[in-house]
């Protein structure tokens, strides 16, 4: 609509005149024009009508009132064929400056001259609006620098307006998208306002430059900001720091952020500076990709050559993962981390064992470790997009685990078998075929419910692990302790040995009977539950996460019964299908497992017991044919079944072969006549069309050791989050920088979390320093490595007074934050306008 102004001024004139001219050169006020409304009067455009218009007005529609509108002002007097009519009406001359001005609600005296100086921004009615909306309600705190950044943010990509901080970032994304597109078009912001632009970056930052070019500007944070990680003098105020934190964080122009590191990496050839760079110096940086990449090379090269231990791996992790690019990088550093432990447990390893119970506790003890550290590193190191980085140092953690661990302690194993004879007869671990004994019917005697979750091939190491997990959720506790699983150690068999039994025998055809009833299948396994006699059921654990069961549904059948078994299988599935994915299935299993246990508490079950009918070999290389392999055994009966780890047979072995062991159904605690022969250590028998590397069935720890979990869920919370305190004697601030040092009170244990922090100096609630983010989730027990530091640098126009030194807490599982903690600091007079 057309300014109220105008249309007071026009109404005023035609009381007194039927005609009134219009002069408005260039068009100013078009828009003015063209949405006028006045009743009763009719508006015409001068376009080379003069004539026409002459006649309509005086000869046509002599009655009439008539606004006459002249966009190219008042010609002169020789060619002005309107002059008589224009000498008996009313020249109407609208002070365009001073509309707009009042128009926008700026005040006159101090902008008339302001709005000349940008006419192309007031002449488009659409930033009008937006500076109208945007000054309402505060035009008379409106300075000629607030106006800019407005108008600045009216003109930008954003197109409304916003903090310096979003303006400036909008600018630099729509630069940088033009750079990489091969061409440059300033934005309406940068070449309206090139002059105030060029003002804010100097008030700010003390960016100088003639003309404005913010491909230059963007080069120059970088390479400033670099120079402040090395301590070296830089031109640039202390504020870059604060604007590259904001940016960074950024959800809108985070991702850019990254793009102008790379840029400005490359077109400063930064690689030189980073090259002369030593190792300590390199971790602190930050923004760089090349920085992580170079690290990370570093890494492998000490971690292979036994340079580094883990410990010190661990530190570096904890410096890079506030860094930019850590969640690129995160993959690899784990990697390295898990090389480095598993090196470090390879060295200390002692594989000397007595006898079964003897290696048992040792592998619960520690030696589980192994297997879980090749775990994560092959998890970790397939996750990696660059697959070269980690390739040699993988051969050498594959060739360790085989040769130094697995094949050994399987060797090992098999002489204390040897020796030994009988398999289950244990005097203090528990053998598979007495789980439900010593674990289920106590609770059915105390009249307490009891569920048990089976997790197909569940090794003790993914057990130990899931233990810690449940352990770290609050108002659980977990327990674990391990159980020999029965021989071969393979599903049918294993499942069968869990349930309530006197007898178990295996078929000829590898199926399992429990007291005469077949074990294959849940509604078999829900038969012999249901001869214990107590209420019971077996259900799949698909279907328990399905959305097909609510919580109302588990409940009932918690109600209904006094012992549940729940069947799970990922990792058996897994590992026979595609057994390349087993390690990132494993984490699936567990995540899956966190589940069940959650939906079953909240279904009122109380009393939860984790187990596996048998534990898993993975080698993640190539097999060897001579070393690895075995041929079928001969036997002087018949052969029933031949698998990868295990033959039955009734009849003898040939007592020529040495690579078996031999075993009667008795001396395994079953029943029947079959015999089972299984491959000492960790050979395979020679089978078509099975590359071997996944396998269970035979009689070695990794196998056999399966973990039992105790999960009770407790009534009140349980777990807590350290406590964090700043460390600091002096509360006065007399430079244009401090460094802070923050303290992780505990360690972080199975009950007690870690917690990420977000920390930096405020002043009435904006940030006058750059801001850090802190993870604190260290484990050791030694004080000072629970300690950070980090330097903080103040923007260099703040003056004497309070700030605050605000901490907020990470909301887990969001990227929200909550306040934490805040102390109060006192700024001397004496430094400012200088920037350290």
């Amino acid at each position: 609509m057309a300014s109220s102004r105008i249309i007071q001024a026009l109404e005023s004139a035609f009381k007194n005149y039927r005609i009134v001219f219009w002069d408005d050169d260039k068009e100013k006020l078009i828009d003015e024009f063209e949405t006028l409304e006045l009743p009763d009067v009719t508006k015409i455009k001068i376009n080379n009508n003069e004539f026409s218009v002459k006649y309509r007005i005086l000869v046509e529609e002599p009655d009439k009132k008539f606004l006459i509108y002249r966009p190219a002002g008042e010609p002169e007097v020789k060619d002005n064929w309107l002059l008589d009519v224009q000498l008996a009406s009313y020249k109407f001359v609208a002070e365009q400056d001073t509309l707009r001005c009042t128009e926008i609600g700026l005040d006159p005296t101090k902008f008339s001259s302001y709005i000349k100086q940008h006419e192309n921004f007031f002449n488009k009615k659409e930033y009008r609006e937006k500076l109208a909306a945007a000054i309402k309600g505060s035009s008379e705190k409106e300075t000629i620098e607030s106006v800019d950044l407005k108008i600045i943010g009216i003109m930008s990509p954003l197109r409304k307006v916003d903090t310096f901080y979003s303006i400036l970032q909008s600018l630099l994304k729509d630069a940088y998208e033009q750079s990489q597109n091969g061409f440059m078009m300033p934005q309406d912001a940068c070449l309206e306002m090139q002059t105030e632009l060029l003002s804010l970056l100097a008030k700010h930052f003390k960016y100088q430059s003639t003309s404005l070019s913010l491909h230059d500007f963007a080069l120059k944070i970088f390479s400033d900001s670099l120079k402040k990680q090395l301590g070296e003098p830089s031109e640039l105020s202390n504020e870059v720091s604060m604007f590259l934190g904001n940016w960074q964080d950024s959800k809108n122009y985070g991702e850019n952020f990254n793009e102008w590191t790379e840029k400005a990496s490359s077109e400063l050839n930064l690689q030189l500076t980073f090259d002369k760079l030593d190792f300590d110096t390199l971790k602190q940086i930050d923004y760089f990709r090349n920085i992580d990449e170079m690290i990370l090379i570093k890494l492998k090269s000490d971690i292979s050559n036994d340079l580094i231990n883990d410990l010190d791996v661990r530190r570096i992790l904890d410096i890079r993962c506030t860094k930019t690019w850590w969640k690129d990088f995160s993959d690899y550093y784990e990697t390295a981390y898990a090389a480095s432990k598993f090196k470090q447990l390879i060295k200390k390893v002692n594989l000397n064992l007595e006898n079964i119970e003897d290696a048992v506790n040792k592998y619960q003890e520690s030696w589980y470790e192994v297997d879980q550290q090749y775990r994560k590193f092959n998890f970790f190191c397939r996750n990696n997009k660059d697959n070269e980085l980690f390739s040699d140092l993988k051969v050498t953690i594959d060739n360790l685990y085989t040769n130094e661990f697995l094949r050994p302690l399987g060797q090992k194993f098999s002489m204390a078998i040897q020796s030994e004879k009988n398999w289950g007869s244990f005097s203090n671990i528990i053998y598979q075929p007495k789980f439900f004994n010593n674990y289920v019917e106590p609770f059915i005697k105390r009249n307490n419910k009891v569920v048990v979750i089976i997790s197909d091939a569940l090794r003790y190491e993914l057990g130990e692990e899931l233990t810690r997990l449940i352990n770290q959720n609050n108002r659980f506790s977990a327990a674990i302790e391990p159980m020999l699983s029965v021989l071969p150690s393979f599903t049918q068999l294993g499942m069968a040995a869990l349930l309530p039994n006197n007898s178990i025998e295996l078929k000829t055809d590898n199926t399992a009977v429990v007291d005469g009833i077949s074990a294959t299948g849940i509604e078999n396994r829900k038969k012999i539950l249901a001869q214990y006699g107590h209420a019971s059921t077996c259900i799949n654990a698909e279907e328990l996460l399905s959305s097909k069961y609510k919580n109302k549904d588990i409940k009932e059948i918690v109600a209904s019964n006094e012992i549940i078994y729940v069947y799970h299988d990922v990792v058996d599935t897994t590992g026979e299908n595609v057994g390349e994915h087993l390690f990132d299935k494993s984490e699936d299993c567990l995540e899956e497992l966190m589940q069940l246990v959650t939906r079953l508490s909240s279904g009122n079950a109380n009393n939860i017991m984790i187990t596996a009918d048998h534990g898993f070999i993975y080698q993640d290389l190539k097999l060897d044919k001579n070393v690895d392999f075995v041929d079928e055994p001969f036997v002087t009966g018949k052969k029933y079944q031949v698998v990868r780890r295990f033959v039955t047979a009734i009849g003898e072995l040939d007592g020529s072969n040495t690579d078996f062991h031999s075993f009667l159904a008795k001396d395994l605690g079953l029943s029947g006549k079959l015999s089972v022969l299984i491959p000492k250590a960790i050979q395979r028998i020679r089978k078509q069309g099975q590359n071997g590397r996944y396998i269970h069935g035979g009689a070695t720890l990794e196998e056999t050791v399966i973990p039992v979990i105790h999960v009770n869920k407790k009534r009140k919370d349980d777990v807590s989050e350290v406590k964090v305190k700043v460390i600091s004697r002096e509360r006065i601030i007399t430079s244009g920088q401090i460094l802070i040092t923050f303290y992780q009170v505990q360690p972080v244990e199975d009950k007690v979390k870690g917690i990420s922090i977000r920390a930096g100096f405020y002043r009435d609630g904006v940030p006058v320093s750059n801001i850090e983010d802190l993870e604190f989730n260290k484990e050791t027990t030694n004080v000072e490595e629970r300690e950070q530091k980090r330097q903080f640098k103040l923007s260099t126009g703040i003056d004497s007074g309070s700030v605050i030194l605000k901490l907020t807490k990470r909301v887990e599982n969001t990227d929200q934050y909550a306040p934490y903690d805040e102390i109060t600091f006192s700024i001397r007079q004496n430094f400012f306008g200088r920037d350290f």
